[in-house]
């Protein structure tokens, strides 16, 4: 559907990097938290997952810490 387009298209620019205010604008909100509430819930599993890789590089590389 329209919708769901719109959905995947609005996840994808913030995962490119695109900011909250950027993504408002172009899709027409009048503030970022009506954004932030009806798009951008998948982010916390989306960070969760970048952070688990992070600290498998902090643990991976802990010999060369002093």
């Amino acid at each position: 559907t329209w919708h769901m387009l719109r959905h995947s298209c609005i996840s994808n620019l913030s995962i490119a990097g695109w900011t909250l205010q950027d993504i408002a604008e172009w899709v027409g909100h009048a503030d970022i938290e009506t954004t932030k509430e009806v798009y951008l819930h998948f982010q916390k599993d989306w960070k969760d997952e970048k952070i688990k890789k992070l600290d498998n590089i902090w643990n991976n590389n802990k010999r060369f810490v002093t």
